[in-house]
């Protein structure tokens, strides 16, 4: 099974959403699993999407602990 989906982390509530927000407008499916906490699941494996949602997530100042492609 492959594994297409990273887990950032933030350092505060307010950036977490701030990054919910653009991601959703994005379009990925964003699950957050607890305060400090976001899943990104992909769909497909698309490189310029994943590294514009890295880039989403460090400019809401989190950051990628996790990265399964």
């Amino acid at each position: 099974m492959k594994k297409d989906f990273l887990v950032a982390k933030f350092g505060n509530e307010d950036m977490l959403n701030s990054a919910l927000n653009k991601l959703k407008a994005v379009g990925v499916k964003v699950e957050v699993r607890d305060r400090w906490t976001l899943l990104v699941k992909f769909f497909k494996m698309d490189k310029a999407l994943r590294d514009e949602v890295i880039e989403i997530i460090e400019s809401s100042f989190g950051y990628v602990e996790i990265d399964y492609r």
